[in-house]
């Protein structure tokens, strides 16, 4: 899981999905940035799992 990148330069979120193992990517599905910020939520994650650069813009 985590943030990627297309051949193209395109950024994409793998995501695991919960069906199980189907489809080509074996239980993971593969979501553009704007169909997640469109589509999400929230999202819940411990600090711990934070970088450094991203802890630094968020002010944590």
């Amino acid at each position: 899981m985590g943030l990627e990148q297309a051949a193209d330069g395109k950024s994409f979120f793998k995501v695991k999905n919960s069906w199980g193992e189907v489809g080509p990517f074996k239980g993971y599905i593969e979501v553009s940035e704007p169909y997640f910020a469109i589509n999400t939520v929230s999202l819940v994650l411990p600090k711990a799992a934070l970088t450094k650069e991203l802890k630094k813009k968020l002010g944590l």
